[in-house]
């Protein structure tokens, strides 16, 4: 059985009138495999019987599953710049000869910076997010019971 997924409307500002909520509800203890199946945004509510903190759990989903990576896309760009400015100091004759390559190599340099940092953010939550689900499950007792399944 998977998870059940609804959409609601999010009451926020006029621009953000059309966005559509999509909320990821967890019944089952089965069902937590869900969370690392379901691609792009989501709100996580958990509605297990097991005696844990939901709260906690949620909050730890819906942090890592709604990551964006820009926290880590920050700081590449900031070390890119660094770097960018010590390289501009060091070849300065250079770069006053070809100032228009030059920036165009900077600004390369910059965004493939920028894309870099948010992909390794989003792989970094993803893992977070396995290993949290892992770390449920290991709490609720189902790993040993699915694999003794299917044994």
């Amino acid at each position: 059985m998977s998870a059940r997924i609804s959409a609601r409307r999010s009451p926020a500002s006029e621009r953000q009138r059309n966005a559509v909520v999509k909320s990821l509800v967890i019944a089952e203890a089965e069902q937590l495999d869900d969370i690392l199946r379901h691609r792009g945004p989501a709100t996580v509510s958990l509605r297990l019987p097991a005696n844990i903190d939901q709260d906690a759990w949620e909050r730890t989903f819906n942090l890592e599953k709604n990551a964006c990576g820009c926290e880590y896309g920050s700081v590449f760009i900031l070390l890119s710049l660094i770097v960018i400015g010590a390289v501009a100091y060091l070849l300065w004759p250079m770069i006053q000869d070809h100032k228009i390559a030059s920036i165009l190599v900077g600004l390369m340099v910059c965004v493939t910076s920028i894309v870099c940092g948010k992909s390794f953010g989003q792989w970094l939550a993803r893992r977070r997010l396995s290993s949290a689900v892992h770390a449920l499950k290991t709490e609720l007792g189902i790993s040993r019971q699915l694999h003794e399944k299917s044994s």
